[in-house]
């Protein structure tokens, strides 16, 4: 099944150059919203348009609505997108969020 785009992604702290985002993920009408979600084990985060490694996401027990993801900032300006991986036999790869600044 597809994976969809992350959306809502925003920042909710930064501390020491160590930036927390927090993102949802939509699920596609006609799938069970939890098996759906714990699908979903990775993300990926693009800074400032580099890939960055895969990340395993944190277990989130808030319904699995919302993930939180870390990366280290740069010094000035930053552009982050996201996008979701569900490992599998064949991964399946959202495409990237909308950037934020």
């Amino acid at each position: 099944h597809v994976i969809l785009t992350p959306t809502n992604l925003h920042v909710i702290g930064v501390v020491e150059g160590t930036c927390t985002i927090r993102f949802q993920v939509p699920c596609p009408q006609g799938f069970n919203e939890q098996d759906y979600w714990n699908s979903i084990t990775h993300y990926q985060i693009k800074l400032n348009n580099v890939g960055y490694m895969r990340q395993k996401l944190p277990i989130n027990r808030a319904g699995n609505t919302k993930f939180e993801a870390q990366i280290k900032l740069n010094k000035g300006e930053n552009e982050i997108a996201v996008r979701v991986i569900a490992v599998g036999e064949k991964d399946r790869w959202s495409s990237y969020s909308s950037t934020i600044h």
